[in-house]
């Protein structure tokens, strides 16, 4: 183990900048803000839509879902794909009408 020591005024200063990244963090997402429990990976999505991986490439790469890429993984935001889905059943009704 490795211990390292710092004068107490740098260590306050450190706290003081920590603590004005967490301020302007809650200030910019907001503090109502669930985390990592709005993300879904690929798999749960395919799941949650009934498709195949495949489909889901397709449906990124025509940029009609959004989504991000966390360390060569996928992750789409729930609400995107909820809204997705109830977009697509809306086009289906229209087109049957």
């Amino acid at each position: 183990m490795e211990f390292v020591c710092i004068e107490a005024k740098t260590f306050m200063e450190m706290n003081e900048a920590l603590e004005a990244v967490a301020k302007k963090m809650c200030e910019t997402c907001g503090k109502d803000t669930h985390g990592m429990d709005d993300w879904i990976d690929n798999q749960e999505a395919c799941m949650l839509m009934d498709v195949s991986p495949g489909k889901m490439l397709q449906l990124r790469r025509s940029r009609s879902i959004p989504y991000s890429y966390i360390d060569r993984k996928v992750y789409y935001k729930r609400q995107d794909i909820i809204r997705f889905m109830e977009n697509n059943i809306h086009q289906v009704i229209q087109k049957i009408q």
